[in-house]
């Protein structure tokens, strides 16, 4: 049990600590992206929805190895539960907010169910099946490796800050 313990602390972390540099750079230079893609005037809907849908990449590496320990310990049934229930809540949500706010209705229908069951329920089920205290769990797979991407985020905030983003080359090289 210890071993699994370690296995899904540790591979949580690894894979946020892999996403986040990603994670940041949709966040802060998510703007010019769009604007050199698709032109500055897809910025005020694009933007939104794209910062709308990168939120749940915070809690997909939770759910990727709670989902991955549980099938390897024969207890994924509650996964398997929470995984059809936020499908069935994500889409009732999605078309529902659509009717109301067109493309953001989607996007927050996406990312109003993933909170609740792939950022709390699913890793605290998780927890409690491993006999790991929430609150470890919590600062080691989340909270430290968000710390450490403070640096990453603030050099792409910066960059954008500053409009050293205007084609593709100084893009690529940010």
């Amino acid at each position: 049990m210890e071993g699994l313990r370690r296995l899904f602390v540790r591979g949580s972390r690894l894979t946020l600590l892999f996403l986040l540099p990603g994670i940041c750079g949709l966040f802060t230079i998510g703007k010019p992206f769009i604007g050199l893609w698709m032109g500055e005037r897809y910025i005020p809907n694009a933007f939104p929805v794209l910062v709308l849908l990168t939120v749940p990449l915070l809690v997909a590496p939770l759910q990727v190895t709670c989902n991955q320990i549980l099938y390897g310990m024969n207890r994924h049934q509650t996964y398997a539960f929470l995984a059809i229930s936020e499908a069935v809540l994500n889409l009732g949500i999605s078309i529902y907010l659509a009717h109301k706010i067109g493309l953001f209705g989607v996007a927050w229908g996406t990312l109003i169910p993933c909170l609740p069951i792939e950022g709390i329920a699913l890793p605290l089920y998780t927890a409690r099946v491993l006999g790991l205290a929430i609150g470890k769990m919590y600062r080691k797979v989340f909270i430290e490796p968000v710390l450490v991407s403070v640096p990453c985020a603030l050099f792409f905030w910066a960059a954008t800050h500053w409009s050293m983003v205007h084609n593709w080359g100084e893009f690529g090289a940010v």
